[in-house]
């Protein structure tokens, strides 16, 4: 096609040109030339060939000329075309990008943004309308920085390239208010201009979230106050502040405050009325405080309080008469009136201690203090406070080692009918043989097993090795004889009593009826309803029971009624006090259990004089100094096979 356009000109010339020459011929044929023209013709013949060739030459080239300028523009015109063409498949794919960036913004929750290079704003979807406030028209030709709140950094700085690396920032809503946003940017190109493509995430409930979860994370549910993570900081920056002011002699006080009786009001009006309680006593202190103090819930029912700026003890005085007062008013609690008191340790910087550990845990040594001091005051730590706590974490030590080592043993002490004067029964008394060689009474170790849980294991000891012993006794020939064992409150509250001593006596042989479980008064009235039903099921069993120490709690006949019990046990303190006032409370106790067909046995009978006292109120059985110690199991096996017994005359008693 390209060789036949090319030929194009000179076929054209070449037919003109042959055409001339035919009419040249075929013209000059038909004249009749005269002889005297016939020079003039061959002068028309030759100037008219020479026309025919110039003609043919100026036509091939003008032909020329004018096929060269249309292939040129037929070229151009391919060229357009192409070009065209492209530019309508780009526009295609931008058509379809723009597409996919509208679907993808319109289904979204994050802001999208479109911006050319000086931060003017282009486009935005839906959800930039609806996080910043504004309308359509509104946001289209804003720049990017005018969504920026005071103070915030630009999500694009000056001269930055755009990244996709995500920055946090702060915008402003068109209302003005704070919106939380993490903000990435991307260069893009449409229709030949490059675009950047912001994308914001609205950070608000992220914030949300992140602000609740870090205000639960310091401070106390129930009621709202800050917990002991917040307070340990705000300790640790109060002593830091106190230390950068040494020359002012500042100080900074801990309280710590535990209310006095609590589990008893959570235990008889429930849980319910027990938070309220605690909520409620935490306004009252709060209100009870100056500005800039702190107070937190340390757990339970144990408030702490900081009292940053203290310029001398009489400060922390001031506050702690003021919580005790204001505690003092009755609280309402529903439909209940309910009073408390509290007991109040009170450690001071720098003396005290110089860290926030310590001085927690003097201010702690000094209200278990305050408690031991009758409940309801305040006290301040002294060295010597310290000095009793370490010796007390020194034997709960010894405490743990002992249960691993076995070095608890058990005496026993007769319990001596009145009438006969025999050895009827037993009480198994717990002592700790130390390494040393001391021994400890029960009384100095006691206390600290209940607070920490050991008395559970340590109770089953005392039981097992009791029932063993007595078995052994038995089996040796010896006169059968009650034996008593004390159960202590954590113990008889443990859900497997019943099946613990079920097992020991089945594992020993010994027979349920020889073994008599002792729990003292305030045990048994702490949970009247579950009293019963333990005491029952033991009751079943052939055990017989006794109530520990009465006179010494706040039973009533009505309650004392509902109880299985065989015996009373009257509680030494009323012994010591025969001939006082103590006697005619021993007469009473004595009375009480006779109406209710109870056996009756004073413990702690040291003289004559106390002896002929209760037998002469027909007291049924006694224990005491008087007859015996309590001795090794050796001693009073011996005691036994000898044949000794105390022979009761009229108004003392005599050992023969």
């Amino acid at each position: 096609m390209l060789k036949i356009r090319n030929s194009l000109p000179f076929k054209l010339s070449f037919a003109y040109a042959l055409a001339g020459i035919i009419w040249i011929t075929v013209f000059t044929s038909l004249r009749i030339p005269r002889l005297e023209q016939q020079k003039i013709a061959y002068f028309d013949y030759l100037h008219s060939w020479l026309f025919v060739l110039v003609s043919t030459v100026i036509l091939y080239l003008i032909a020329k000329r004018r096929l060269t300028q249309a292939d040129l523009a037929q070229e151009q015109l391919l060229q357009n075309m192409e070009e065209l063409k492209q530019t309508y498949a780009k526009l295609a794919q931008d058509r379809a990008r723009l597409l996919q960036y509208r679907l993808l913004s319109e289904n979204t929750r994050d802001i999208f943004l479109f911006l050319d290079v000086n931060g003017k704003i282009l486009e935005g979807n839906t959800a930039a309308l609806q996080a910043y406030g504004y309308d359509y028209e509104e946001l289209v030709g804003m720049n990017i920085e005018e969504l920026l709140f005071p103070g915030a950094n630009a999500c694009l700085g000056k001269n930055e390239q755009p990244t996709a690396e995500t920055r946090e920032t702060i915008h402003r809503r068109k209302d003005g208010t704070p919106l939380p946003v993490e903000v990435s940017s991307h260069s893009t190109i449409l229709n030949d201009q490059q675009l950047i493509l912001c994308i914001a995430r609205d950070l608000t409930e992220r914030k949300q979230a992140e602000e609740a979860f870090s205000y639960q994370s310091h401070h106390d549910f129930l009621t709202g106050l800050p917990n002991r993570i917040l307070f340990n900081d705000r300790l640790t920056q109060a002593l830091a502040q106190a230390r950068r002011r040494k020359r002012k002699r500042q100080k900074v006080a801990v309280l710590l405050l535990d209310m006095d009786r609590f589990k008893l009001i959570n235990d008889s009006l429930g849980h319910t009325i027990g938070d309220k309680l605690l909520h409620a006593v935490s306004r009252r202190l709060k209100g009870s405080l100056r500005e800039g103090d702190t107070i937190a819930r340390q757990g339970g029912d144990e408030f702490i309080i900081l009292l940053p700026e203290v310029s001398q003890e009489k400060d922390a005085v001031i506050v702690a008469q003021k919580i005790l007062e204001v505690l003092a008013e009755p609280f309402t609690l529903d439909t209940h009136e309910v009073y408390i008191t509290a007991s109040i340790g009170i450690s001071l910087y720098p003396g005290d201690g110089d860290n926030s550990e310590s001085l927690i845990k003097h201010a702690d040594t000094a209200m278990n203090h305050a408690k031991k001091l009758g409940r309801n005051n305040y006290q301040f730590f002294t060295a010597s406070l310290n000095i009793a706590a370490n010796e007390r974490l020194t034997l709960e030590n010894k405490l743990r080692k002992a249960i691993e080592r076995e070095e608890f043993v058990l005496y026993y002490q007769p319990q001596i009918c009145l009438n006969t004067g025999k050895v009827i029964g037993t009480e198994a008394l717990l002592r700790w043989q130390q390494p040393d060689g001391n021994v400890l009474a029960p009384g100095q170790f006691i206390p600290i097993a209940e607070e920490t849980g050991l008395i559970v294991p340590i109770g089953e000891w005392v039981l097992r090795t009791a029932c063993t012993q007595g078995k052994a006794w038995q089996m040796q020939g010896l006169p059968p004889h009650r034996l008593a064992v004390n159960l202590s409150a954590r113990q008889f509250h443990q859900p497997n009593l019943v099946a613990m001593v079920s097992d020991i006596l089945g594992e020993t042989g010994l027979d349920p009826c020889w073994l008599t479980l002792e729990i003292t008064e305030s045990i048994a009235m702490d949970d009247v309803k579950y009293t019963v039903e333990i005491l029952k099921e033991l009751k079943q069993m052939g055990i017989r029971l006794a109530i520990d120490d009465f006179g010494t709690g706040f039973s009533s006949l009505i309650y004392l009624k509902r109880f299985p019990i065989d015996t009373l046990k009257i509680d030494k303190a009323f012994v010591g006090d025969i001939g006082t006032e103590g006697g005619e409370i021993v007469t009473s106790i004595i009375l009480l259990a006779q109406n209710l067909n109870l056996k009756v046995i004073a413990e702690g009978v040291e003289t004559r004089e106390q002896c002929a006292f209760l037998q002469q109120h027909r007291c049924d059985e006694m224990q005491g100094y008087l007859f015996s110690r309590p001795l090794p199991a050796a001693k009073f096996e011996l005691m036994m096979r000898e044949g000794k017994h105390f022979r009761v005359e009229e108004q003392l008693t005599l050992f023969s």
